[in-house]
């Protein structure tokens, strides 16, 4: 099993936009609950309601395709409410998910010093 952890951060939730972005933020929770192979889905926003933080785990690559195709327009609408969405991944994601998530601003950290 080749886990796949994620943190995404959007950037700037606009007080104007905080009710509609917790709102559809409490569906994509709902979404993540529905989901059997997410195994971490937490939301935190720091202390002046602006920058909201997704911590994530996945069981694999497929496990997280499957999560952002559920997300479908509700990621779209958290990512125009937060001002974007920046991903971290970390693990060795599959190439089609390397590909999938392209157009997000993202970095990959990659598995190292596995069994030394």
């Amino acid at each position: 099993m080749n886990r796949i952890q994620v943190t995404a951060k959007f950037a700037y939730v606009a007080s104007r936009n905080l009710a509609e972005f917790e709102d559809v933020a409490a569906h994509a929770v709902e979404i993540a609950k529905s989901e059997p192979r997410v195994l971490q889905y937490e939301w935190f926003f720091d202390d002046t309601q602006t920058v909201c933080v997704v911590r994530e785990t996945y069981q694999d690559s497929e496990a997280l395709l499957a999560h952002i195709t559920t997300m479908g327009e509700a990621l779209d609408r958290l990512s125009e409410l937060g001002g974007g969405c920046e991903l971290e991944m970390f693990g060795d994601p599959s190439p089609l998910l390397v590909d999938v998530t392209a157009p997000f601003q993202r970095s990959i950290f990659r598995s190292s010093f596995q069994g030394k």
